[in-house]
């Protein structure tokens, strides 16, 4: 109990300081949609994930609906630090491509870490299919996907965030951001024989090898999907840079 709330200290008062950092240096428009799209994700894709597809579960006592209660509020500090870093690299006139791919490729990474700490302490449990076994049983491969969700989200933004139906919008780009990694996570069932199936026959570094390359194909190619969907939608509800094409690939 000491270190699940020592962690809850620490995430709640972050997500708090990137929520007066958002609306101190950014239109309050643009502060809300990032706000509600990364807390908003971070309750429900979880919710969704753990509950119906099961890939994975949390123990403790700090628990509402089977999720952390802080569990949003701490992706949305993630995201927010990820993508504040990105900006400082690349600048904020930077294009939405290299940005989604810069604040994926950083929350990936603290990803990383907080996935091993939860796992380690036994907080948190994963049921990902692999074709070799893991420490904790963390897949490897589990960055790429929050480096996909990062990039969706960054992507998702700059498509929708001059759209001139705001609220629809927004809804749009959460339902977005969810239902592509979901899609991906309900295709486990169909993939989990033929890994289970072909391990056996692949030496030890094959086995890592095709860990890397399933979750790096996967999620690049509907990352690409994912590019093009959200180039169409906001042309057609974003602003005037969305319709002159400045969005998207």
């Amino acid at each position: 109990m000491s270190f699940e709330l020592s962690m809850a200290i620490v995430m709640v008062p972050s997500a708090i300081l990137a929520i007066v950092h958002a609306f101190a240096t950014r239109p309050r428009s643009e502060a809300i949609f990032l706000l509600l799209t990364a807390a908003g994700f971070g309750y429900l894709f979880p919710y969704v994930d753990v509950n119906i597809f099961g890939h994975y579960g949390f123990h403790g006592e700090l628990t509402i609906f089977t999720l952390p209660f802080h569990l949003g509020f701490s992706w949305w500090a993630f995201y927010y630090l990820a993508f504040t870093i990105g900006e400082r690299v690349l600048g904020r006139g930077a294009e939405p491509i290299g940005l989604a791919v810069l604040t994926g490729a950083l929350f990936g990474l603290l990803e990383y870490q907080w996935d091993l700490t939860l796992l380690s302490t036994g907080l948190m449990e994963l049921f990902v299919p692999s074709f070799a076994p893991y420490p904790y049983g963390f897949h490897p491969g589990a960055p790429f996907l929050h480096a996909f969700l990062g990039y969706n989200w960054v992507l998702a933004f700059h498509a929708l965030k001059n759209s001139r139906t705001p609220s629809l919008a927004i809804l749009l780009a959460l339902l977005s951001i969810v239902v592509f990694p979901l899609s991906i996570m309900g295709c486990v069932p169909l993939t989990e024989p033929m890994i289970e199936g072909l391990s056996p026959y692949l030496p030890r570094y094959w086995q890592h090898t095709a860990d890397m390359l399933h979750f790096s194909s996967t999620f690049a190619g509907v990352g690409l999907v994912f590019t093009l969907w959200m180039r169409w939608l906001g042309r057609r509800l974003g602003g005037q840079a969305s319709r002159d094409g400045r969005v998207g690939l």
